[in-house]
């Protein structure tokens, strides 16, 4: 299962906190699915179909720091194991334009993925795609990650999102250091 974290508001589409949610939508367009609502785990969910593995999508439906609840139901539901699980997030310590997996890890300053690791359990892992969005010079960091791409912005982002998902298809038909090797390369 993939899943994108995000804030569910239309004030927050678009914004650099939620490329979860984008990263999932332009997987979705690639595979030609649609995204559908899921009132019961309070979440949007697709199917997709990569290297003849059955993958899930997953948007969950609730705010980014309180998301946990919501992917720990459908986790549980599916009975999947955290080495199933890729979340994908921003990270303000990656400069826009990059992209990195960090796989079997149990610690996050991500509020979203930190949501998560207090449901599943600390002696669990999770394995995560950070796509960089940068630190901000100066400023609000909360106002920055709310804050929506300008058009340079984007033609990096569109970019890094394209590579990333193209990692993720070797990830699933190779193994996560093949994939990691080709996506944090310059």
């Amino acid at each position: 299962m993939i899943i994108g974290l995000s804030n569910p508001a239309p004030k927050y589409s678009h914004t650099r906190h939620n490329i979860g949610e984008l990263f999932i939508h332009t997987l979705a367009k690639k595979y030609n699915v649609h995204l559908i609502q899921n009132k019961y785990f309070s979440c949007y969910i697709a199917k997709i179909n990569i290297a003849l593995k059955e993958i899930f999508l997953m948007i969950p439906n609730n705010y980014m720091n309180v998301n946990g609840e919501i992917i720990f139901k459908i986790y549980n539901f599916y009975n999947f194991n955290t080495y199933e699980l890729l979340i994908v997030h921003d990270e303000l310590d990656l400069q826009l334009g990059c992209a990195r997996f960090k796989f079997f890890h149990r610690s996050s300053t991500h509020n979203g993925v930190r949501s998560l690791i207090n449901f599943i359990g600390k002696k669990s892992f999770l394995n995560t795609l950070r796509i960089g969005i940068g630190r901000p010079e100066n400023g609000d960091i909360k106002k920055y990650i709310l804050s929506k791409f300008n058009d340079q912005d984007l033609f990096k982002l569109k970019k890094i999102i394209k590579k990333s998902i193209s990692c993720i298809k070797i990830l699933i038909k190779k193994n996560q250091y093949h994939a990691m090797n080709i996506l944090h390369r310059k």
